[in-house]
């Protein structure tokens, strides 16, 4: 019969002539991944310094409990709280009377 077989069950291969192969290097590292979507918050914080979810007595970290959306329920939670409703309406806009020859 033929030359005994590795306990893999394949026949070993005949060497190659040729120069020797190149050392590899080290596997590359997995890549980083972006996130896809930045909070609102930690833009704010990059781009402005502005730590919105900093506690204004101790520092510590505040972290999100509930989004609500339920218009019955923040209303509940604006009248409890003693606030308005309805949102303020905005001012009107204003000349921008630092322009020469503006008209009034």
């Amino acid at each position: 019969p033929g030359a005994p077989t590795p306990a893999g069950g394949c026949a070993p291969s005949a060497p190659v002539a040729g120069p020797p192969a190149a050392p590899r290097g080290p596997p590359p590292a997995a890549a980083y991944g972006r996130p896809r979507q930045i909070a609102g918050a930690e833009l704010l914080r990059r781009t402005f310094a502005i730590d919105l979810l900093a506690c204004p007595d101790c520092g510590g970290r505040l972290r999100l409990v509930a989004t609500i959306a339920d218009r019955p329920v923040i209303e509940t939670i604006l009248a409890h709280l003693g606030l308005p409703l309805a949102p303020p309406s905005p001012a009107p806009a204003r000349s921008p009377a630092w322009l020469p020859d503006w008209p009034d």
